[in-house]
């Protein structure tokens, strides 16, 4: 499956709801986005600890492997992964999220700049990311070959950041998101910072942020709030990142 972003509206239908579907959410939920920045950087993270709690726990029964599908309610490909038998009787850990459930589970989807729906992401107990797949097409397959045979699968396209750099930045910043949301904010300023090392993308550049107003740096929040606001405002990060932009008043 080479190409997952394919442009005709019937591929789309079933393979993958795409950033069509996802910019509707996005402006679904903008008005329920707190525009204090300080307010939200102190509310979500203990927030986020239930998310922690619940992948960590799922995460034991194969330490090796814990699969985290990511969709929402009204994504067709969404409900016929989530309710498949093949999905239901995978032997790991697994949990599906719903971006429309909770500011976490959106967090989540930010993390990985995710465009399409459902994407399945693929790690170890300690946060370790092994894989990304991206779709419903061919699933089965795809995944047999991550969770049996070893094969390592990263469906990302970032423009300007080469596929190898990228997997290592979404690897950091997933570590950075799980000290996050534990409230470790040194630890997560220095994953966000090794994330940044390899591909700069707004998500980490906006925990460098939220670092910097938890450590009172007020100076360097208002640098990665000015990179945000001077390299990462097209209409594609704006849709993705609503909430963001808005908590920063951009």
């Amino acid at each position: 499956m080479k190409n997952l972003y394919i442009t005709t509206l019937l591929i789309i239908s079933t393979i993958c709801c795409t950033t069509i579907c996802f910019t509707t959410i996005s402006a679904a939920n903008t008005n329920n986005t707190p525009n204090n920045a300080s307010a939200q950087a102190n509310t979500s993270a203990p927030a986020g600890k239930s998310l922690v709690r619940l992948i960590d726990s799922i995460s034991v029964i194969n330490k090796d492997l814990t699969l985290i599908v990511v969709g929402y309610e009204g994504c067709a490909p969404c409900k016929m992964l989530k309710t498949s038998d093949y999905y239901k009787n995978l032997p790991v850990g697994k949990t599906y999220l719903d971006i429309l459930n909770s500011s976490e589970e959106k967090l989540f989807a930010q993390l990985f700049f995710i465009t399409g729906y459902p994407t399945s992401i693929v790690m170890d107990s300690d946060w370790n990311l092994k894989s990304i797949v991206l779709g419903y097409r061919d699933y089965e397959a795809r995944m047999d070959s991550v969770l049996n045979q070893g094969v390592t699968l990263y469906d990302i396209r970032m423009k300007g950041i080469e596929k190898e750099r990228a997997v290592d930045m979404f690897r950091y910043a997933l570590k950075a998101v799980r000290c996050y949301w534990r409230g470790e904010f040194v630890q997560m300023e220095g994953f966000a910072l090794k994330s940044r090392e390899n591909g700069d993308y707004l998500f980490n550049n906006y925990l460098l942020y939220i670092a910097a107003l938890k450590g009172g740096n007020t100076a360097m929040a208002s640098h990665y709030k000015n990179e945000i606001a001077t390299r990462f405002s097209d209409k594609m990060h704006r849709s993705i990142y609503a909430e963001m932009f808005a908590e920063m008043q951009l």
